[in-house]
């Protein structure tokens, strides 16, 4: 998850980001659930709360979002366990 931490960095400076609404990459497996770190949901879920504690530690978010972010999170995370269940469902 280093590279969700450098990607919150880049977004959290006073700078200019541009979100890119295009495909820059072919998958040629799903998403998440079948192999490498994605298929740890647990520990990717984990680790996306710890970027989010991190900046909040940092002074860079308050509380509130802080909270909010990981019930989105958390949101999300059961969300991907739904999917990969009808995936590997038989």
């Amino acid at each position: 998850m280093e590279d969700h931490r450098l990607w919150l960095e880049i977004i959290g400076t006073p700078m200019l980001a541009v979100r890119l609404d295009i495909e820059l990459a072919a998958v040629y497996k799903p998403v998440y659930g079948a192999s490498g770190l994605s298929a740890d949901l647990w520990s990717m879920e984990k680790a996306e709360i710890a970027n989010y504690r991190y900046f909040h530690d940092q002074g860079k978010i308050p509380y509130g979002q802080f909270m909010a972010l990981c019930c989105y999170s958390v949101a999300k995370f059961v969300k991907r366990l739904i999917v990969v269940y009808l995936i590997r469902r038989p």
